[in-house]
This record gives C-alpha cells, structure tokens and sequence, in this order.
C-alpha cells in the first residue's frame, strides 16, 4: 500500500512521511498482521489513507497513518508477548 501511496498522492512532503514511517515499522509489520482480525483493520484504515489523500487531506491522511502504525505496534507486542509465552 505505501507504493501506491507514493503513486498516487502527488504531495512529497507526504510522501517522504509515509516511506520513512514504513521503513521504521517494517520489522513489526508481521506480527502487527498476525491475525485476521487485524488485516481487516489494516485494509480498512489504508482505505481511509488513500480516501484522505485523494481529497487531498494530508493531515488526516497523516493521522490515519499513525494511527495504522500505533495499531500494528500494539499488536506486534500482543503477538510476541503470545509467542514468549507459549515458548515458556
């Protein structure tokens, strides 16, 4: 989704945002989307994204960002704090 993000938004400030955001929570990606309950929730925000960005609305498109990104951290601590357990 962020190269489509590139793709499209025509805004580099934006751009520059969501690459280097993507590039810091690469490694928690996996286990943010371990479940199906959070791709749904993923898609679903990266719909809001690209909606924001083609209303030209950096800021929420922004928003929606760090919001997609708190989401996958939580969730790649709940994943690894479930795997650290299991191992026990």
């Amino acid at each position: 989704m962020v190269e489509l993000v590139v793709q499209y938004s025509g805004n580099e400030v934006l751009v520059a945002y969501v690459r280097d955001f993507a590039l810091r929570i690469g490694r928690y990606t996996r286990l943010g989307l371990a479940t199906p309950a959070r791709r749904r929730a993923s898609l679903q925000t990266w719909e809001g994204i690209v909606d924001a960005i083609s209303a030209r609305d950096a800021k929420r498109a922004a928003e929606l960002h760090t919001e997609l990104a708190l989401a996958n951290r939580a969730a790649a601590i709940a994943e690894f704090r479930q795997l650290q357990g299991a191992g026990s």
